[in-house]
């Protein structure tokens, strides 16, 4: 493989790490609301949904932070294989991602 591909691939990876980055320290100081939460959830669904429902109830406060973490311990915690682990990682990533984008 070329260094000039490599290079091109590692920059885009680095400049999009910073904005991760950005967005997940967001995310520690916004509470996620609990209908916002109740959407989410519905998107992950089966043992998921029941699972982290029982550890979110709407009546506890949670931060979009400690909600995003207990998801993806989940996926790659409790998953029987390691494809629908990673299923399950591409969803609560884009389902988090999208529900609570990077504020400007």
């Amino acid at each position: 493989m070329p260094i000039t591909d490599v290079t091109k691939q590692l920059t885009t990876y680095l400049e999009g790490f910073e904005q991760i980055v950005e967005l997940y320290r967001q995310w520690v100081g916004t509470e996620a609301k609990p209908e916002t939460m109740d959407r989410v959830l519905g998107v992950l669904s089966g043992r998921v949904e029941t699972a982290l429902r029982a550890e979110f109830p709407p009546t506890r406060r949670v931060t979009v932070w400690e909600a995003y973490n207990r998801a993806t311990h989940f996926a790659t915690h409790q998953m029987r294989s390691y494809r629908t682990a990673f299923d399950l990682l591409e969803r609560v990533n884009r389902t988090f991602q999208e529900r609570f984008p990077i504020q400007n």
